[in-house]
């Protein structure tokens, strides 16, 4: 684990941000926590196509 107390999942800032965002729309129900992170799990070494795969219908 990073010494940084706010990372979430991600070590690259970028990414982590954006599933901290992501996250933060469970308030108004336009987001699952659970899913969104099982999401993050799958996404080992972040790219652009890692970020979009585990959205995409299998």
């Amino acid at each position: 684990m990073s010494g940084d107390p706010a990372r979430i999942h991600f070590t690259d800032a970028d990414y982590d941000g954006q599933l901290g965002r992501t996250l933060s729309m469970a308030v108004v129900h336009a987001a699952d926590l659970g899913e969104a992170m099982a999401a993050a799990r799958r996404v080992h070494h972040p790219d652009r196509d890692a970020w979009f795969r585990p959205c995409e219908r299998q």
